[in-house]
């Protein structure tokens, strides 16, 4: 989407267009919003672990559980036990 407004913004300077472009390199922008979302997810995710251990849940089988719930990796899973 940040292509449609550079091409727009800088429609008669191509250069600037190449410049911008080069500089953000397709980054994708962290922002608050983002950040407060992410923050929410992993506060969940940790809430969900806490509870299963204390149903005394295996870890293994904690890890696919919230694999499952939250679509995670079993790489990114292991960093909430």
């Amino acid at each position: 989407m940040s292509n449609k407004v550079l091409e727009h913004i800088a429609m008669k300077y191509c250069s600037v267009r190449e410049g911008v472009k080069a500089v953000m390199g397709g980054k994708v922008l962290e922002y608050e919003a983002k950040s407060i979302k992410r923050e929410g997810i992993e506060k969940g995710i940790r809430g969900t672990v806490s509870i299963l251990k204390n149903l005394g849940l295996p870890p293994q089988t904690i890890l696919l559980k919230i694999q499952e719930q939250y679509g995670l990796s079993p790489e990114a899973s292991k960093k909430f036990l």
